[in-house]
């Protein structure tokens, strides 16, 4: 959703493990979320339960498409 704020991915992702970072990106012109976020947690048995119990639900009117994002290290 347009206006789905960081509060409000805290509250339905922090629900299965302390996050260590969320990423809201946003379109300069408008102001609003993009429709995206990453989210980052502690460990990977918390990220698994939210892709696996999250993916299809929906969240301020809008389903969630939740998967894995890996990123390369960096050298």
């Amino acid at each position: 959703h347009e206006e789905c704020d960081e509060d409000e991915i805290k509250d339905r992702f922090g629900e299965f493990g302390p996050l260590k970072e969320i990423r809201l990106n946003l379109d300069h012109r408008t102001g609003y979320v993009k429709g995206y976020a990453i989210v980052e947690y502690e460990s990977y048995g918390d990220a698994k339960a939210a892709v696996d119990n999250l993916n299809g639900q929906e969240l301020m009117g809008q389903n969630l498409a939740v998967s894995f994002a890996f990123l390369k290290p960096r050298k």
